[in-house]
């Protein structure tokens, strides 16, 4: 007897009862996976981010405080309105600048790193 002989054999009750059991498995290892996730007990799991160990590392990769743009200086913290050569426009606060001539921004959902010869504006806010 092949496999597909014995498949069509089967009742529909049979089938029903076997998608009914293979649902109800896989919802209790569901259910058993979130549990364990939650007992991680400040364990960090995927997609968390430490932000004070992020802003420590963009720092050390941009550790110039000062900006020289133009005629103005930025500091580092402050808040400022960058203007690039695409004309996209980011506000944030400034982490600093580093030797190859890129500045670091940190706003409200993003880190941007860019480069000053891409930066047609910077304002203060």
């Amino acid at each position: 007897m092949s496999i597909w002989e014995r498949i069509t054999a089967l009742s529909w009750k049979e089938v029903f009862f076997a998608a009914l059991a293979a649902y109800a498995i896989w919802f209790f290892v569901d259910k058993l996976i979130l549990v364990a996730k939650t007992r991680n007990n400040g364990a960090k799991t995927w997609g968390q981010v430490d932000m004070e160990q992020i802003l420590a590392r963009c720092h050390e990769m941009f550790p110039i405080d000062t900006v020289s743009f133009g005629d103005a200086e930025f500091k580092s913290g402050m808040q400022v309105r960058i203007t690039t050569v695409k004309k996209n426009t980011f506000e944030g606060q400034l982490i600093g600048k580093n030797k190859i001539d890129m500045i670091c921004v940190l706003t409200n959902n993003q880190i941007i790193a860019q480069r000053m010869e891409k930066i047609i504006q910077i304002q203060k806010v």
